[in-house]
């Protein structure tokens, strides 16, 4: 792997270094206190009906919403200017979900993939709009899942469900709005470059789409996840468990949000009347997967960094020149 890729910009300081360590403590920390509070007798025997043919399934379907996530955001950045093969959004994508093995929250792999992006083009700012771009249209069809998956839900907390439809409300408007107003700005300034996104309106939605197909298949890998560890779980309830989940893992508090997202799906499985033991057998066999996936992407990072090198590519205008 080559030396300027930023996975190698810079050494870990030794403050990074301890509020790692602070993460992943307070991590395994709470998920080993729900597995006691579940009996981990019961815990390692719920886990023992996971086949394993069930989790690699779920780790491929995984990738290919990852690789579905890597033609939105090249749609984003294309509409930003950016000129470069589909194959350095893939290898980008997927192989950042490795150093965000290491970072405190979901959205560390956001940040390797700003520096790639800024790298490949010399434009941090359209790159920095793109990602922005690209976790906001899939913040959105995120809200718009949980909106609905409320409606099918029956003795939510009020204020949960209502809560749902204020956010997802909210972030439509913010949607909407732009393609009637744009704030004055300079067309360098961040603001400036991501609202070119409304520009393109066939590029902007047809990366919501790919957020939504994203959401979905992100469900249904939670719904194979529940059937192979033998839950009867209505699908539906998985519409629910989906989103809640992605937004737990966006705490800042335990590495990567698992301890949050542990504790959030045994506490919405609990509504469902899924016992404790099963419930964190499901949040410990989810951490599998999405530990096994980060391990594939970073093969991918490893194998494919020659393609996303930018030598080669076209000689297009910068964004800021388009």
């Amino acid at each position: 792997m080559s030396a300027s890729n930023p996975l190698f910009h810079e050494r870990a300081s030794p403050s990074r270094s301890l509020q790692y360590a602070t993460r992943l403590l307070l991590a395994v920390a709470l998920v080993a206190g729900l597995t006691v509070f579940g009996g981990t007798a019961r815990v390692l025997r719920a886990l023992e009906h996971l086949p394993l043919s069930a989790l690699v399934l779920v780790v491929a379907l995984y990738l290919l919403g990852q690789s579905v996530c890597a033609w939105k955001w090249s749609l984003l950045a294309g509409g930003l200017g950016f000129r470069l093969p589909f194959r350095f959004y893939w290898v980008t994508y997927l192989g950042a979900m490795f150093p965000a093995m290491f970072l405190p929250t979901s959205v560390g792999g956001d940040a390797y993939r700003l520096v790639a992006l800024g790298d490949a083009q010399g434009d941090r700012v359209g790159a920095f709009a793109s990602v922005l771009a690209d976790r906001g249209t899939g913040v959105l069809a995120l809200s718009w899942l949980t909106a609905v998956a409320v409606l099918w839900q029956v003795g939510l907390p009020a204020l949960l469900a209502a809560s749902a439809w204020i956010v997802a409300v909210v972030l439509t408007l913010g949607f909407v709005i732009p393609f009637h107003f744009r704030p004055r700005t300079g067309q360098r300034a961040l603001i400036g470059r991501a609202v070119q996104c409304w520009n393109q309106p066939g590029r902007l939605c047809s990366a919501i789409a790919g957020a939504l197909v994203f959401q979905v298949l992100l469900c249904l890998i939670h719904a194979m996840l529940g059937a192979a560890l033998g839950l009867a779980i209505p699908l539906p309830f998985y519409f629910l468990l989906g989103p809640v989940s992605s937004l737990a893992s966006l705490s800042p508090f335990t590495l990567h949000g698992t301890g949050e997202r542990v504790a959030a799906q045994v506490f919405l499985f609990g509504l469902v009347q899924v016992g404790a033991d099963q419930a964190v057998a499901f949040g410990l066999a989810y951490t599998a997967m999405s530990t096994l996936a980060a391990a594939a992407g970073g093969l991918v990072l490893f194998a494919g960094s020659h393609w996303s090198s930018p030598c080669g590519q076209s000689s297009a205008p910068s964004p800021s020149e388009s």
